[in-house]
């Protein structure tokens, strides 16, 4: 797959006090070349990571289950990956690991009780809506002040309802 730009591989939109917010993962540019989404490299120029953090905690930190899993996500912001692909696996392993648990195979691979998914729609931001028009709506950690948002990241999502 190619590397679009504005596409959602580097993107996340979280639900917070002051309303949504588009969390970006800075890419080093690809001079207008046709690359390869798994040869993109982040650009650690900017301080995103102190952004992401502060605008997570500020937004999930009081909801039920995003403290249960926050030390894994702030693990994998530290560990300054090269490539998105790279830190968006570790990501997505977070998300699976928390579906999955009490869910694996005999063995213990929790991707065994997962099926497979296909992320082509991240390509398009137009098609977002129509691949999560069928998700129910949840309560939101900031339900009193905004109605249902729901085009948010996994991150609102699962810290929201646990995965269930």
């Amino acid at each position: 797959m190619k590397w679009e730009k504005k596409c959602l591989f580097n993107r996340a939109s979280i639900l917070g006090p002051n309303g949504i917010q588009t969390l970006t993962v800075p890419v080093h540019s690809t001079g207008g070349k046709s690359t390869c989404i798994k040869d993109i490299q982040i650009c650690y120029q900017q301080d995103w990571i102190r952004v992401h953090t502060g605008a997570l905690i500020a937004a999930y930190n009081s909801s039920p289950f995003f403290p249960m899993f926050r030390d894994e996500i702030f693990t994998v912001y530290s560990r300054k990956h090269r490539f998105l692909l790279d830190l968006n696996e570790e990501l997505n392993a977070i998300v699976i690991g928390r579906l999955s648990k009490g869910n694996s195979n005999k063995e213990g691979d929790p991707y065994e009780s997962v099926p497979d998914c296909d992320f082509t729609y991240l390509k398009d931001p137009k098609s977002i809506e129509a691949h999560f028009a069928a998700l129910a709506p949840y309560v939101q950690v900031f339900a009193d002040r905004f109605p249902f948002s729901p085009f948010m990241s996994w991150v609102d999502w699962l810290s929201n309802t646990g995965g269930r």
